[in-house]
């Protein structure tokens, strides 16, 4: 099978350049919700968090609201210091540039020109739909997810900024729990020494401070955490393990089922060496398996592992060998099943807002429903990581 060439380098700058011509798509595609002058839906939850700290109550007396207490706080000084506009256009342009990051770090790993690579990012913010539900609303998931895929893109190269991007991550939304001990105690391929590991821990740590801001409201946190799946999310459009397992009847709390993943996800990291760029899939993987609440526009953290699945299933169609193989015609049949199930995962990714058209009671609907969306990022994460094993792409740059 033809393997993928080395990633392109690309000079600097042409990295602020993409970024400005896909910051002006995405103004002139959203122009009314990026540019309004009032808070949008998820927004305006923040807003009401942050006037009820600076009232020296709990965020968490405010109906949906989960960020950890110094989002509520540092808003709360943000505000106070600069008044509402202000507040809103930092929050909203840190978000939007963090989604602006997902997209173009999302397209690193293809070995492509840099317009296609263009193409491909502008693509995806105009046609999918967690873009547009996530800018419409205003929610501020864009900017975690940002951390995140920087931060595994780097894992290996600069273990401290890696280690620094996710701990920040998990300040702003605990996404990436799961993937620092994942790279910490992972089998690489080439190995790490122990000060590589480190290098991440310490990395990640250096963030922790910030987790103590705010700490008065901690257990408003937990008290909602804890009845938060039962009670709030099963109501929504939210995908997950956990609301998974809670159509099928099983009332596994957040905490314990995130555990059980967390567990599973080191002895897969431990199983065997894995290059760089298998890691990062199944870290992805792991992160959506571990969170008790997904929306499709918090899935854009999986938009690598649907690149890369498109990128390795285009090599596999327009190998030679195929051509060369007196089997050519069933190799061609069984690749077409391929394709259908690769593209029936990347859509069950894309479309999962879908699953608030069921009821929200545990049933064997609610279950089958959400049964792909859950499962697609596992499933495209095995098959990127095979793909790779084979040869079908450079290890991470």
């Amino acid at each position: 099978m033809t393997a993928l060439s080395k990633p392109r380098s690309q000079p600097i700058a042409t990295h602020p350049i993409a970024l400005s011509v896909l910051a002006v798509l995405l103004l002139v595609a959203f122009y009314s919700d990026v540019m309004s002058s009032t808070a949008l839906r998820d927004e305006q939850t923040y807003f009401e968090a942050f006037e009820e700290v600076r009232e020296a109550r709990s965020p968490y007396q405010v109906k949906g609201f989960y960020y950890f207490p110094v989002f509520a706080v540092a808003g709360a000084v943000l505000l106070d210091n600069t008044g509402t506009s202000w507040t809103l256009a930092v929050m909203r342009a840190s978000n939007l540039a963090g989604l602006l990051a997902v997209v173009w770090v999302a397209m690193a790993w293809l070995p492509i020109r840099l317009r296609y690579r263009l193409a491909a990012a502008a693509a995806v913010l105009l046609l999918a739909p967690g873009v547009r539900l996530g800018v419409a609303t205003g929610n501020f998931s864009f900017l975690a997810t940002a951390l995140v895929l920087m931060g595994l893109h780097v894992g290996m190269r600069t273990p401290l900024a890696a280690g620094a991007l996710l701990g920040t991550s998990i300040v702003i939304k605990p996404l990436a729990a799961v993937a620092v001990p994942m790279l910490a105690l992972q089998r690489a391929k080439p190995a790490l020494d122990l000060r590589h590991r480190a290098l991440i821990i310490v990395g990640a740590a250096g963030a922790a401070p910030m987790l103590l801001v705010g700490a008065r409201f901690w257990p408003g946190f937990f008290a909602v955490g804890s009845t938060q799946l039962y009670e709030v999310f099963p109501i929504s459009r939210t995908v997950s393990f956990h609301r998974l397992l809670y159509s099928a009847g099983f009332e596994l709390a957040p905490a314990w089922g995130s555990l059980l993943v967390l567990v599973a996800a080191l002895v897969v990291a431990r199983w065997r060496p894995w290059t760089p760029m298998q890691l990062v899939c199944i870290a992805i993987a792991a992160t959506t398996l571990t969170s008790p609440a997904l929306w499709n526009h918090t899935l854009l953290v999986t938009l690598p592992l649907q690149v890369l699945a498109l990128w390795i299933l285009r090599h596999r169609w327009t190998s030679r060998d195929i051509e060369e193989t007196s089997l050519a015609f069933r190799r061609r049949r069984l690749l077409a099943y391929e394709a259908v199930a690769v593209g029936a995962a990347i859509l069950a990714i894309q479309l999962s807002d879908g699953v608030g058209a069921f009821l929200p009671q545990p049933s064997p609907q609610l279950f089958l429903a959400l049964l792909p969306p859950c499962l697609a990022p596992s499933a495209l994460a095995a098959y990127v990581a095979t793909g790779l094993e084979r040869g079908n792409a450079a290890p991470l740059h």
